[in-house]
């Protein structure tokens, strides 16, 4: 017969406990990752429903007003402020999202869109009349891409096209920010997009 002294019974009784302890901890760790690659995977899944519509406008609206394809390059985030072009077109929006989306070009390069946005009027130089198209451009694609944000579940509501002009222009924004580049015959187009849902 094994005989199991008091101290003997004190000693299991730690250890035991000591053991359920620290599995609880394990189950709770494990637990956390869960949810967190959840989390993780809900938000990016948000991000996408929210972005992905200014791609595809400023896709849809190059195609349909240059005739040709724009050449995507590498989305990255960037975060604020951030460094404009020499000429920077901003547009606010708010409503179920909120934030600004921000197109930003070289001057010749808005010349060029400018005169491919006006044909029959050739344009040489970056006055009213350029400014007034890269505008336009601008309320196209962001106006394309609210439709699609509503087909999406977010309705929201654009403000007029603001222009700053200079290389050495700091854009300010209150979030982290998708750049989005576009390779043109007329050159590159930078879209940042830095919008969210309103309530987070």
């Amino acid at each position: 017969m094994c005989v199991i002294g008091v101290s003997q019974l004190e000693w299991f009784s730690s250890n035991s406990l000591a053991w359920t302890i620290k599995q609880i901890r394990n189950i709770k760790i494990r637990i956390l990752g869960y949810l967190n690659k959840l989390l993780k995977k809900a938000e990016t899944n948000l991000d996408a429903k929210i972005i992905n519509p200014f791609l595809e406008a400023a896709l849809s609206v190059f195609e349909q007003i240059l005739k040709t394809t724009p050449e995507r390059g590498k989305i990255y985030l960037e975060m604020p402020p951030l460094h404009g072009k020499e000429v920077n077109a901003v547009i606010g929006v708010t409503g179920g999202i909120s934030g600004q989306v921000i197109y930003c070009v070289d001057t010749d390069t808005s010349i060029k869109l400018a005169s491919a946005l006006m044909p029959g009027m050739p344009i040489n130089t970056f006055d009213e009349l350029a400014q007034s198209a890269i505008r336009e451009l601008g309320n196209m694609i962001t106006g394309n891409a609210a439709t699609r944000l509503f087909e999406n579940g977010f309705s929201c509501n654009l403000t007029p096209p603001t222009l700053f002009f200079g290389k050495d222009v700091f854009l300010s924004t209150n979030d982290r920010v998708l750049v989005i580049p576009l390779k043109l015959p007329q050159g590159e187009v930078t879209i940042h997009v830095a919008v969210k849902e309103d309530n987070k």
